[in-house]
């Protein structure tokens, strides 16, 4: 059952988000990556899948994915786990050997003297296997029934859609961050229970599009009121009054019945009286003598003052708050329900008001008719009815319109409650439809029986893994151990010799040339560590052939023989494994196993890296770069590192950037002038480029100096960084500088390998 790939590790202090970028893993697979980049995690995620458990109370809120050729197993899973995988890593060695003692833990093999042992061994394996097939089967039954959290998930996502374009879908509530997590409540709390689901959702389509254009309108509250006419029922009936108004005066022939020439002639009357003027303005005539007193008899004062009179109470009757002319608000600041109930109001106040106005201008033209009329006895002009009955209706309409009003403002109170309706009624629906609530119950029942088959296989591996403890053969496991420690450091240089085997815990004594080994070199301790890994691949039934091995870092410390040496071991030992997954952060070793995987058909070579994103911590496994995979140092990946940083601050760390800038200046200054110390460098560029006349070329010798100077190692160039008190943007910058005017055709060539479109 090989490994495909890990995915979604959460929940740890290491990084804060895992992307595995390459494709699956195969038989054969190298994992490069500098210290911090995430190595040691993911080895860890596999160990615990290797025991079942996750057994570092630091990592106990841990998630992760393994994805196999067959499935997905997640922390959850590991007790049911049948992936066979044995993983050496720093947390191997330090729970297996005890190097300060020169003693290691025991490893048990089952050997012939513990043929009864093995048999209750196989008979509780074999209950194990019965409670697993069926813990499997209810699994499956399980895995048939959609993820309840789905749903949740999917009821969020419908909230969002009820409330997106809305004012309230860009707050922070029903925004885009709203998820499973505020869905929950409603179930957990019991807002929401299969008793309550159907009232829950609003059944009339009217009624939830009614909730929905109070939260997706972009309204605002009203407020104003329209006004009514006041009564001016007296003011109608003194106007009334002057209808049956009469003037006595003398008849002039023609004047009274001629309507033009009255008016006319009443105009000249008064321009002449009041300017006193003797002569017709019109003919320049004089006037004859008695003309302007005999028309005074006809346009006497108290025919003007009757005149005026009707002229003032029209002047009172034709005003606005009397005609009824409301300024109306644009409806389509209401909801639209209440708009079409407003136009509709709206139309019958206009009618309303025209009803109003006509009898007000029927009052009017009578009032005028009069006005000329004030003479003539003859002449009898009716009266217009107060229209008390339009008025009253008028108001009934405008208070009608107002109360709709109203309604919209206490709508617009509303939001938060018809909100919540849509809230509760769109994750009903949804719940409702997905089968919530019977999901549900079916995945506790289900639960019940897997529970106690847990609980079961628990107690079984727990039994099984005791009387495995009591089997103490371990003379074949020494002899195993014994032989490889031989092939590797030669005849008794290193070798172990079993304690006491009437102890309490049978262990091993490391032993070299005959006495005890209490002084071993940290690359001697990583070696013991890999072979004792080895000969325990031999416990527990496991088998390489058919087995996932994974190695992290088994040459720390190692000098260039051991390192060797030890390349050689794990190729031969683990040549034959089901699937090797081999990590590592050191290049020479990388160098081996590199050369080796590429030459085989079934293997995969990736890069891990672990960049800052802002304050997010973001690991990513992703396909080996060429500029990696090609060369054999580690100088054009530096370069390659520096020179991205330099051109758009990705790709790595700024705190890293002095190291690898040191790093990459080694290199440089090793093949271009054999420089073996950074004080001798320093000192070859002070006296090559300080006196420069290019006064740029003078800038960067000076800035690479000081760098020298600032992180001066001695005699000691592989010495690591510990503290970047130098800007890393200006770190990269010159360093790629002083490299391009050193060597223009070395650094041409390097230029193209990281950016071949330059």
């Amino acid at each position: 059952m090989p490994i495909t790939k890990l995915k979604d590790i959460t929940n740890i202090d290491a990084f804060d988000t895992f992307q595995w970028g390459g494709s699956d893993l195969k038989k054969y697979n190298l994992i490069y990556g500098w210290n911090g980049c995430g190595k040691t995690t993911m080895s860890r995620v596999l160990s615990f899948v290797e025991k079942k458990e996750i057994d570092m109370p630091e990592f106990s809120s841990m998630q992760f994915q393994v994805q196999t050729n067959t499935g997905v197993t997640k922390e959850s899973d590991l007790l049911t786990s049948n992936i066979s995988i044995k993983v050496f890593n720093e947390d191997f060695i330090r729970e297996n050997l005890e190097f300060h003692e020169s003693k290691a833990k025991k490893i048990l093999i089952v050997g012939k003297d513990n043929i009864d042992a093995q048999a209750e061994i196989t008979s509780l394996e074999a209950k194990v296997t019965t409670a697993r097939e069926e813990h499997d089967r209810l699994e499956v039954d399980r895995g048939k029934i959609s993820s309840i959290e789905n749903i949740f998930t999917e009821a969020a996502r419908e909230v969002i859609k009820q409330f997106t374009n809305t004012p309230l879908g860009s707050g922070t509530y029903y925004g885009r961050s709203y998820n499973r997590t505020k869905i929950e409540p409603f179930v957990t709390d019991g807002k929401i229970t299969p008793e309550n689901l159907d009232s829950l959702i609003i059944e009339k389509v009217e009624d939830i599009d009614s909730k929905r254009d109070i939260i997706k309108n972009q309204k605002q509250k009203i407020g104003s009121e329209l006004k009514g006419v006041n009564d001016f029922s007296v003011l109608f009936e003194n106007a009334n009054n002057l209808l049956d108004t009469f003037v006595d005066i003398e008849i002039i022939e023609g004047l009274d019945s001629d309507k033009e020439l009255r008016d006319w002639t009443e105009q000249g009357y008064h321009i002449h009286k009041n300017r006193d003027l003797e002569s017709c303005q019109f003919c320049k005539k004089t006037l004859d003598k008695g003309f302007l007193e005999n028309l005074g008899k006809f346009f006497t004062e108290e025919l003007e003052k009757a005149k005026k009179g009707i002229d003032d109470i029209i002047t009172k009757i034709d005003v606005a708050e009397n005609k009824a002319e409301a300024v109306f608000i644009e409806p389509s600041r209401l909801f639209p329900d209440l708009a079409n109930e407003y136009l509709a109001t709206k139309s019958s106040v206009e009618d309303k008001g025209r009803e109003l106005r006509g009898s007000i201008t029927a009052l009017i033209v009578a009032l005028n008719e009069k006005r000329e009329n004030l003479h003539d006895r003859k002449k009898t002009i009716s009266k217009i009815p107060y229209p008390e009955n339009v008025i009253r209706e008028f108001g009934a309409l405008i208070e009608k319109l107002n109360a709709i009003v109203n309604k919209h403002d206490e709508r617009m109170d509303k939001i938060d409650e018809a909100a919540k309706a849509i809230e509760i009624h769109t994750i009903a629906s949804v719940l409702k439809s997905k089968e919530y609530f019977k999901k549900k119950k079916d995945l506790a029942d289900l639960d019940a029986k897997l529970g106690p088959l847990k609980t079961e296989i628990y107690t079984l591996n727990g039994e099984i893994k005791k009387k495995r403890g009591g089997i103490l053969n371990a003379s074949i496991a020494i002899d195993a151990i014994n032989d490889v420690l031989k092939d590797f450091f030669g005849e008794s240089q290193i070798y172990l010799e079993l304690t006491d085997p009437n102890a309490p815990e049978v262990g091993y004594i490391v032993k070299r040339r005959g006495k005890n080994a209490k002084h071993l070199s940290e690359g001697e301790k990583s070696v013991i560590a890999l072979i004792y890994f080895l000969a325990k691949l031999e416990e527990d039934g496991f088998k390489k052939e058919s087995g996932i091995i994974v190695v992290d870092d088994p040459v720390d410390s190692q000098d260039e023989i051991f390192l060797f040496r030890t390349f050689g071991l794990i190729k031969r030992q683990l040549i034959k494994a089901e699937q090797l997954i081999v990590l590592t952060h050191n290049f020479a070793f990388f160098n081996l196993v590199r050369d080796w995987m590429n030459d085989t058909d079934d293997a995969e070579l990736y890069l891990m890296t672990c960049n800052r994103t802002g304050t997010t911590h973001e690991a990513k496994i992703e396909p080996l770069p060429d500029i990696i995979r090609k060369y054999k140092t580690e100088y054009q990946f530096l370069f390659f590192q520096l020179y991205n940083f330099n051109k758009n601050g990705a790709g790595i760390d700024a705190p890293l950037i002095p190291n690898v800038a040191r790093k990459a200046l080694e290199y440089f200054a090793g093949f271009k002038w054999s420089c073996g110390t950074d004080r001798a460098f320093a000192q070859m560029v002070h006296d090559k480029y300080i006196t420069d006349p290019n006064l740029k070329n003078k800038g960067v010798a000076d800035f690479i100096v000081k760098f020298l100077h600032e992180y001066s190692h001695g005699l000691d160039f592989t010495r690591p960084i510990t503290a970047a008190t130098l800007e890393a943007k200006d770190v990269a910058k010159n360093v790629i500088e002083f490299i391009h005017m050193s060597d223009d055709d070395h650094y041409k060539k390097l230029k193209v390998l990281c950016d071949p479109s330059a």
